[in-house]
C-alpha cells in the first residue's frame, strides 16, 4: 500500500523497501505458484518499482511512519500568532482555567523558545502539549492531514482571478465594465497581499506584462507558504471603453482556474454561468453589505465548483461568516490553493497533464537519442513549458552567459571562460 500511495515520488528512482516483517524479504524468491492471486497482483505491482526488500527490526526503526508523526509538523510564525490570539477568547480554555483542579488538566502559560509568544500548554503529562483554540483546530488538522496527501500535481506559482460585482449587475459585460474600486473592495484586496507596480516586477507575473505596461499598471501579489500568487483583478486590468466584451480583461480571468467574486450588494445574486470560460472550475463568492456597516468588516462566503471537482478543505460547515483579519486571510488563501489543486483532477486538466507529460517524455527520448548518435548537447527546456528552445536561441543563451562571465571576471578572452564545468573553447559553437 505504501508503494502505491507514494508512487508519484518513487517513479524513476532507485530505493530500498525496509520492513519489520522478515518473511516479506523472501517474497520475490518464492515460487510464484504458491502465492494467492491477490498477493501475486500486489507483488507484480511492487516489482514495477523495486524488488529490494530488506528486514529492519521495529525496535531500531526510529523513523518509521515519519510522515504521520506530529514532530514532522512545523507551524509558521503567523500561525502561532493566530493560536496565541485565539487562546485569549476561547471559551473552552477559559472554562478549563477556572476548573483545573476538577478535570486534572494542568494548564500553564509558557514562553516559546526564541520568541516572545506565550501559549497555554498542558503540562500534566510527560510531554508539553499546547492548547489549540477552536478557531485554529481546522488549521492544525489540515497541517497534519496534508502530510500524507501531497497531491498528484503541485505548483508553487498560481494565478487567480478576482472580479468586482455591484448591485443589479448580472451579466459578464456589466461586471467587467466596473472600472473603479469601492472602499470595501480596496479593503478586501489588502487581505490577499501587496499592491505591486508591474513594470520592473521581477517575481512571478502570472502572464501579466512587466515591461511595457500592456496589462495594466498595478496588480496584487503575495508569497504565501512559499507559494507565489498573482491576482488578476478585473478593475486593474486594461479597460477599453469601445470593447463591449472587455477582451483584455476576459483573456486573463477566463484562463484562470479559480476566481474570487467580491459581491458588494444586498439583493443581487451571482451566477457563475454569467462568466463564460472553459477553464474556470471554482468560484469563491465573498459578499459584503453595501448598506450595513460593521467594524471590523464582515464577509459572507460561499463556494461553488463544477461537478467534476471533488470536495476540498477548509469546509464551510461550521462557519460561513468571517470578520476581516489574519484568520480570514489564512482561510481564504488556503481555500484558493486547495481549490486550484482539486481542479487539477478534473477530466479536462487531467487530459492536459497527460498530454503534456507524454510530449515531454517524447522530446526527452528524442534529444537523448540524438545526443547518443551525434554527440550534440540536448536542448534545455524553458521554465514552465515542455517545448525545447531552438538551436539558435540556445547558442544566443550560451553566448550571453559567456559574455556576462567575461564582464564579471574581467577576463580578456572568452575562450578562457569555463561554462558548466567545461572551457568555452571546447564547445561546438564559438563566438564570432
Amino acid at each position: 500500500m505504501i508503494v502505491q500511495h507514494f508512487k508519484y515520488a518513487l517513479e524513476g528512482h532507485d530505493f530500498v523497501i525496509f520492513t519489520d516483517h522478515k518473511s516479506l524479504t523472501f517474497a520475490f524468491r518464492q515460487i510464484s505458484k504458491k502465492a494467492s492471486p491477490r498477493r501475486a497482483r500486489q507483488l507484480e505491482f511492487i516489482s514495477q518499482y523495486c524488488t529490494d526488500i530488506r528486514h529492519l527490526a521495529g525496535a531500531v526503526n526510529t523513523v518509521a511512519d515519519s510522515l504521520s508523526r506530529v514532530a514532522a509538523v512545523r507551524l509558521e510564525a503567523n500561525e502561532i500568532d493566530l493560536i496565541a490570539e485565539g487562546q485569549k477568547t476561547d471559551a473552552e480554555l477559559l472554562a478549563q482555567l477556572q476548573n483545573q483542579s476538577e478535570d486534572g488538566v494542568g494548564l500553564k502559560k509558557l514562553r516559546l523558545p526564541d520568541s516572545g509568544i506565550e501559549l497555554y500548554c498542558d503540562v500534566s503529562g510527560s510531554r508539553v502539549r499546547p492548547f489549540v483554540p477552536a478557531n485554529c483546530r481546522q488549521l492544525v488538522l489540515t497541517k497534519l492531514h496534508a502530510l500524507a496527501h501531497p497531491g498528484v500535481f503541485i505548483k508553487s506559482e498560481l494565478k487567480v482571478g478576482v472580479i468586482y460585482v455591484k448591485e443589479d449587475q448580472y451579466s459578464e459585460e456589466q461586471i467587467l465594465e466596473n472600472n473603479e474600486n469601492s472602499i470595501h473592495f480596496d479593503e478586501f484586496l489588502t487581505l490577499f497581499g501587496d499592491r505591486v507596480r508591474l513594470r520592473g516586477f521581477d517575481k512571478y507575473k502570472g502572464g501579466l506584462d512587466t515591461v511595457h505596461d500592456l496589462t495594466g499598471l498595478y496588480s496584487v501579489y503575495t508569497n504565501w507558504r512559499n507559494i507565489e500568487i498573482m491576482f488578476h483583478v478585473s478593475t486593474l486590468l486594461p479597460y477599453e471603453k469601445h470593447d463591449p466584451q472587455k477582451l483584455q480583461r476576459k483573456r486573463h480571468i477566463g484562463n484562470d482556474i479559480v476566481c474570487v467574486v467580491f459581491l458588494e450588494a444586498d439583493n443581487t445574486k451571482f451566477s457563475p454561468a454569467c462568466i463564460k470560460s472553459h477553464f474556470l472550475h471554482t468560484f469563491i463568492l465573498v459578499r459584503v453589505s453595501a448598506r450595513i456597516k460593521h467594524k471590523p468588516t464582515r464577509y459572507e462566503v460561499s463556494v461553488v465548483t463544477r461537478d467534476e471537482v471533488g470536495a476540498y478543505k477548509p469546509y464551510l460547515w461550521e462557519q460561513s461568516v468571517f470578520e476581516k483579519g489574519p484568520m480570514f486571510r489564512e482561510w481564504l488563501l488556503t481555500k484558493i490553493v486547495n481549490g486550484e489543486r482539486a481542479s487539477y483532477s478534473a477530466p479536462k486538466f487531467a487530459r492536459m497533464q497527460e498530454r503534456t507529460r507524454s510530449q515531454m517524455l517524447e522530446d526527452l527520448v528524442m534529444n537523448l537519442s540524438n545526443h547518443a548518435e551525434t554527440g550534440q548537447i540536448p536542448k534545455p527546456y524553458r521554465r514552465g513549458s515542455w517545448r525545447p528552445i531552438g538551436e539558435d536561441e540556445y547558442i544566443k543563451m550560451l553566448h550571453a552567459r559567456v559574455l556576462r562571465k567575461v564582464s564579471d571576471t574581467q577576463q580578456t578572452s572568452p575562450m578562457d571562460v569555463v561554462v558548466d564545468g567545461k572551457p568555452y573553447a571546447s564547445f561546438p559553437h564559438k563566438l564570432e
